[in-house]
């Protein structure tokens, strides 16, 4: 795989702001066990992206940002999360510091002065009751950045010996018993973080010899960006208890849907100050569909809208088009789409001509790489008003490109 950017010009002016990433994928496998991700550049080409903006004023997704270019130059890409080097704090300092096997699904949150870059932490199952190669269990691991520093003094800290990840969510595990933390999505709102992730339990059914899903849920976390960064390395955002919110879900999506979870990458705020998450879930075939989930008072409270897009619709990046219209942007099997509400997800119509290169999907480049969405921004670079996106790429069948990180 292998991933590219590109940037076009907006031709509306006046509403081009709060634009998501999403690096959410749609997993294969048997559903019955967690299975360990491919893991690949492009699985951190959103977070690099929207790190390069955050990097140059503002705060990427909830905001459009100003720059001027002059001479400069994209600086090159550093590696934050790197399978089996990066050393992982457990949550609150208190057990061992271990490494993860790989990284995925990244989301990138700025709240206060701090930028903080989000993954799965993935760490393969070594106990008695291992069923295949891919089996394992994934945590939420957290990188902290200063949204103050320069490119090379990011660079240089966190490639320094003393640089630590950090747990901020995992489930206890066991020798029958998994937990699997799945597809971190964040929006950040002054000196807050607010992060939306997906809770799959495993259990090994010693009978039938297979494990299985005994617990799904779909949880929020609240971050507050308090710890000075002068004072030294550290978890720079408090974070409070994970919150439930399937009990916010009508009953009516409930039974015809399941296995909720993030859409990945990043949530939006819009116009009005309301906290809009890209959501997931599957119908009961297990074809996937897009959904949202959103907040009026700071995250007070949730609302779960009823509208979804049409099945086999995945990864969503929510776009505010208009005051108070969202777009939501899917890679569906029979290509991308777009789909326009203006209730705030209660219901979706396929938006025709809106974002017309956003509906289609790129041809294949010279060497057979199909490319789906990947994230995206906005920016006024010059004074001319662009959408920044990346692209994914798959390669063609039996081929797979090199491990990376970002």
């Amino acid at each position: 795989m292998l991933s590219r950017v590109a940037a076009v010009k907006a031709t509306r002016t006046h509403n081009r702001r709060r634009v998501t990433g999403s690096t959410g994928r749609r997993r294969e496998g048997r559903e019955s066990e967690p299975q360990r991700p491919n893991m690949s550049r492009p699985v951190f080409a959103s977070a690099l992206l929207l790190l390069v903006v955050m990097m140059c004023g503002g705060s990427g997704a909830a905001h459009a940002v100003e720059i001027n270019l002059g001479d400069a130059q994209l600086p090159n890409e550093v590696a934050i999360l790197v399978p089996e080097k990066t050393l992982v704090d457990s949550k609150g300092g208190k057990g061992q510091i271990t490494t993860r096997e790989s990284f995925a699904a990244p989301s990138l949150v700025r709240a206060g002065g701090v930028m903080t870059v989000l993954a799965e932490g993935w760490i393969r199952y070594t106990g008695s009751h291992k069923t295949s190669s891919g089996l394992g269990s994934a945590d939420i691991v957290a990188g902290y950045i200063s949204a103050a520093e320069t490119w090379p003094s990011i660079v240089a800290e966190v490639t320094s010996k003393e640089w630590r990840a950090h747990t901020v969510l995992g489930d206890g595990n066991g020798d029958d018993l998994l937990g699997v933390l799945r597809n971190p999505t964040s929006v950040g709102m002054d000196n807050k973080a607010f992060l939306l992730v997906g809770n799959c339990t495993m259990k090994y059914d010693a009978t039938k010899k297979i494990w299985q899903k005994v617990g799904w849920d779909i949880r929020m976390l609240v971050g507050e960006a308090t710890q000075s960064i002068s004072s030294g390395r550290g978890e720079w955002i408090e974070w409070a208890a994970p919150i439930s919110l399937m009990s916010l879900i009508p009953e009516k999506l409930k039974s015809a849907l399941k296995e909720f979870v993030g859409g990945g990458g990043s949530g939006i705020v819009t116009y009005d100050g309301t906290i809009v998450f890209p959501l997931t879930a599957r119908n009961q075939n297990g074809d996937p569909v897009s959904l949202l989930i959103y907040s009026k008072d700071k995250g007070n409270s949730w609302v779960v809208p009823k509208g979804i897009s049409p099945v086999d619709c995945f990864d969503s990046r929510i776009i505010e088009w208009d005051y108070g219209t969202l777009l939501m942007v899917t890679d569906c099997l029979d290509g991308r789409k777009v789909f326009e509400s203006n209730d705030m997800g209660e219901s979706w119509t396929e938006a025709f001509g809106v974002l017309s290169w956003l509906s289609t999907d790129a041809p294949p480049d010279p060497y057979g790489r199909r490319y789906l969405l990947g994230s995206i921004i906005t920016a006024i670079i010059e004074g001319n008003n662009l959408i920044l996106y990346t692209q994914k790429g798959r390669y063609p069948p039996g081929e797979r490109g090199l491990p990376n990180a970002f």
